[in-house]
């Protein structure tokens, strides 16, 4: 249900992918003209804390986490980067958003 909203509401021309670390590529509407792949995964709250799994693998550019009313989306070389520098393996989503240059807000349509 998340990656379905996600694409009717974020994404022009979406190609859904059946790869290990992405689940759609295609481009952010009125954001951008570049072809993008993304990881749109449910997370989990655990310990106040909203985890994601995102291998050093992955070859997606961008991850997307759904709030109650926005989509954010991260970039991936972005949360590497941050990753290595910080020399940490599990990050809060919170360190990301705060302290990473590559962030997009988007408001969802699909509020219930």
């Amino acid at each position: 249900m998340i990656l379905e909203s996600f694409i009717k509401e974020c994404l022009d021309d979406p190609t859904r992918v059946n790869q290990k670390y992405i689940d759609v590529t295609g481009r952010l509407k009125d954001r951008s003209n570049k072809i993008e792949s993304f990881c749109v995964r449910p997370y989990d709250l655990k310990d106040n804390t909203f985890s994601q799994s995102l291998s050093s693998k992955s070859n997606a550019d961008k991850m997307v986490f759904a709030f109650n009313e926005y989509w954010i989306i991260l970039d991936v070389n972005e949360i590497k980067k941050f990753s290595k520098l910080n020399n940490k393996r599990k990050l809060m989503f919170e360190d990301l958003y705060n302290n990473t240059d590559w962030i997009t807000k988007i408001k969802r349509h699909d509020i219930k």
